[in-house]
């Protein structure tokens, strides 16, 4: 843990009450890269510095993490939420099976 760590929950709404999407954020001392994490929640592009070769490399480890978090809920709701095609085709395969056997 970084000695001045801030949670990404504090640093989301300033990034985004004082960015655009889009934009990009630049953290010249970014630590473990916590507010790149909220940049990259927020949409924003981002940036970030870090001298100490170990932070930067927890830096990685976290951004990836929250990407790969990000990836798997867009996964997600595209599953829960199928084309008006599939969902068609899902209804018809459910109706052919509820038919008695003749």
């Amino acid at each position: 843990m970084h000695p001045t760590e801030k949670a990404v929950s504090i640093l989301k709404p300033l990034i985004e009450t004082f960015s655009r999407p889009g934009n990009t954020v630049l953290d010249p001392f970014c630590g473990s890269g916590r507010t790149l994490v909220a940049a990259s929640l927020s949409k924003r592009h981002y940036l970030g510095i870090e001298i100490d070769s170990r932070y930067s490399q927890f830096a990685e480890k976290r951004l990836l993490r929250a990407v790969l978090s990000i990836l798997n809920m867009r996964l997600t709701l595209t599953l829960l939420r199928p084309s008006r095609e599939r969902r068609a085709g899902v209804l018809s395969g459910l109706m052919k099976r509820q038919e008695p056997p003749s």
